[in-house]
């Protein structure tokens, strides 16, 4: 198995070389059987009543076989406007299936974009998948289907008038960043949804620990992601994955956008174009936030529950249309004079978009320590106490909510009523709050720590508390994990120090007669991989019968829960607002003062553990990780 793996990194390092010519014959396939097929299902013709006052259109679907530099057919759809000539194009393309695309996402209800006269939209199968043809290549090959596809719809004047923009989420956002960076010569903008511009490891190990929700998820969907089981630890192979892409090869505008509970660094990557993008537009890049899951625009059956983390709203859209507006059709609206970041907070009394130069904005790191007790407090404990954890890798405590993906796991925040029935967790909660308090940024702990083995895990969830009717609710907000020898400067057999980051950043109020809380165990399964504590890395590695352990929390003045609160105003469910001004109870919402100005910040700050220095050629990765397997065997 080992050596068919070194074959495929061969091929693929071979391929990312290889130039390969450029041949276009595009077919129609639609005939009126198809059409009137697809009319019985509701999803070709019929009036739409687009927003903002266009005209009624119809919509008319084609299928189309576009043929790619080397040959291969890939599968299209098209839907043109009936009526007028053609305007620009909106572009998806998706591993997931035309037909499923198309009905689950495109044609549900009355959408800014997809339902929009202004625009053709086109979808089409990565290679590989649905009825493309050929086998799903790297990230190299993917970038020359896109940027072929894109200029055989700036050909076809039936489609286009020459203006390409494109829009997706996920793999589909992956599609447009790496198109982008072919630079074909009539994409116009892009709207990546919820994911990275760069392969990050902390995508992949945040804090040491293996995603395992997340592998198994690109795993189940057929990608080929078994490379980074190879790598668990973040070194030099890491850096250079992390730098392999340019930001200053993206030359046209790009709306990022990002949601609280998914798994992406939509900041890192702003950060990124932003920062050291093309100089002639990179300030034209924006990002914008809000209250979503991984799912949020479509295209999974969620709980009501979870509903209520989905964009159904369309603010995602709504933002993408004027977006499009601006640079495919040329109008003047208001994009230009956006921040170069919008978000929506949760919690607040009034919905609305805040706009800021930097995320986070101005705030003051407010600690809070645990006691012995279970309460987190202002002041540190007066007297150094030990609380342990029982931790039993066939046992651990289960996912409830968060950054997942799993379809058997809930998505976003959650109560976690199924953690705290169990014995292996520690729980510290403040008094309920006076007022309302912000979080805005990142959230971290630092804990002081031991174990009794080679090697644990501490994981903290970051909890709303809050009791409903004559339930107490601890409702996840964030979660974090870290592997104890990855920690700098640890010592085996002794008391660590260590720091748990909050994998997800945060706009979060915390509301009048609310608690904060943390809850510290040593799993948190299956979205992160358990931990054997014999030392090896990987679950699937294990040549040795986990063990049990015992793991220690030093309660003292080392451990503390470390809060960004923001100096914005914050507004409760009952419309008023709060400073956080100075007071005298222990509470942390009354006795919070409010930070004092500081000097002038960076337009952004950005969350990458890895450099965010300006990237030079192209590293040949793929033939990095082959030549790092030989060496390893």
């Amino acid at each position: 198995m080992k050596t068919s793996f070194r074959l495929w990194w061969v091929a693929a390092a071979v391929l990312a070389s290889v130039a390969i010519e450029s041949c276009e014959t595009p077919t129609e396939k639609d005939g009126p059987d198809r059409g009137a097929h697809l009319l019985n299902r509701g999803f070709v013709a019929g009036a739409v009543a687009v927003a903002g006052g266009s005209p009624a259109c119809t919509t008319i679907g084609a299928y189309y076989n576009v043929t790619a530099r080397d040959g291969v057919n890939l599968w299209c759809w098209a839907a043109t406007r009936s009526g007028s000539a053609a305007g620009p194009a909106v572009y998806v393309h998706t591993p997931y299936g035309i037909e499923s695309l198309r009905t689950s996402v495109l044609w549900g209800q009355s959408q800014p974009v997809f339902n929009n006269c202004n625009y053709t939209i086109v979808v089409c199968d990565w290679r590989g998948r649905g009825k493309s043809g050929g086998k799903m290549g790297n990230s190299t090959q993917l970038g020359w289907d896109v940027h072929d596809i894109i200029e055989w719809i700036a050909g076809n004047p039936s489609l286009s008038d020459g203006n390409i923009g494109m829009f997706g989420a996920s793999a589909l956002a992956e599609a447009q960043f790496r198109g982008a960076l072919q630079n074909p010569p009539h994409l116009k903008c892009i709207v990546p949804v919820f994911h990275d511009f760069q392969v990050l490891y902390k995508t992949y190990y945040p804090g040491g620990i293996l995603y395992l929700d997340h592998y198994h998820f690109l795993l189940s969907l057929g990608y080929s992601v078994s490379y980074v089981l190879l790598v668990p630890s973040y070194n030099l192979i890491w850096k250079q994955i992390e730098s392999q892409y340019d930001p200053a090869d993206i030359h046209v505008p790009a709306l990022l956008v990002g949601g609280w509970w998914d798994h992406s660094y939509m900041l890192d990557s702003f950060a990124e174009l932003h920062d050291y993008g093309d100089s002639a537009i990179r300030l034209k890049h924006k990002l914008l936030y809000g209250p979503w899951i991984h799912f949020a625009t479509g295209g999974a059956t969620l709980s009501p529950e979870e509903d209520m983390f989905v964009d159904t709203s369309f603010i995602i859209q709504s933002h993408a249309s004027r977006f499009y507006d601006r640079y495919l059709r040329g109008l003047s609206n208001d994009v230009d004079s956006w921040s170069p970041i919008r978000y929506l907070r949760l919690n607040e009394s009034i919905s609305e978009i805040h706009s800021v130069q930097q995320f986070p904005p101005q705030s003051e790191a407010l600690n809070l320590y645990p006691h012995a007790d279970g309460t987190l407090q202002l002041t540190p404990p007066a007297e150094e106490k030990i609380l342990s954890i029982n931790y039993v890798p066939y046992d651990p405590s289960p996912t409830e909510g968060g950054t997942t993906f799993s379809s058997t796991e809930f998505h976003g925040p959650h109560d976690q009523d199924q953690v705290l029935i169990r014995n292996d967790y520690l729980l510290f909660e403040s008094e309920p709050l006076s007022s309302c308090l912000l979080i805005e940024g990142n959230t971290y702990a630092n804990l002081s720590v031991s174990t009794t083995c080679v090697d644990t895990d501490f994981m903290v969830r970051l909890v709303d508390v809050y009791w409903n009717n004559s339930k107490k609710i601890h409702y996840l907000i964030g979660d974090g994990a870290q592997r104890l020898k990855y920690t700098p400067n640890y010592k085996e057999g002794q008391r660590n120090s260590l720091i748990v980051e909050i994998t997800n950043p945060l706009s979060w109020v915390f509301l009048p007669s609310h608690s904060i809380g943390i809850i510290v165990t040593s799993s948190n399964y299956p979205i992160f991989d358990r931990n054997a504590n014999t030392g090896v890395d990987i679950w699937a590695d294990y040549t040795v019968t986990p063990v049990n352990a015992s793991n220690n929390v030093y309660i003292s003045p080392t451990s503390k829960l470390v809060l960004p609160v923001s100096s914005s105003e914050c507004r409760d469910s009952s419309g008023s607002s709060n400073h956080h001004h100075s007071g005298t109870d222990s509470n942390p919402a009354s006795s919070y003062t409010s930070p004092s100005p500081t000097s002038s910040s960076p337009i952004i700050t950005s969350t990458s553990t890895g450099s965010t220095s300006p990237k030079g050629p192209h590293t040949h990765i793929l033939l990095l990780l082959f030549l790092f397997t030989l060496f390893r065997q």
